[in-house]
């Protein structure tokens, strides 16, 4: 049990993480096209 509640975690972690890069770059894209 402990280990499914660790593993679940991690997965929430890297999607989190992966949300945060996405939402960045998205935000660096909107940046670039604002000032071109």
């Amino acid at each position: 049990m402990e280990k499914l509640f660790l593993h679940s975690t991690d997965n929430f972690n890297g999607t989190n993480h992966f949300q945060t890069m996405l939402s960045k770059a998205l935000n660096i894209q909107t940046l670039k096209s604002i000032c071109s």
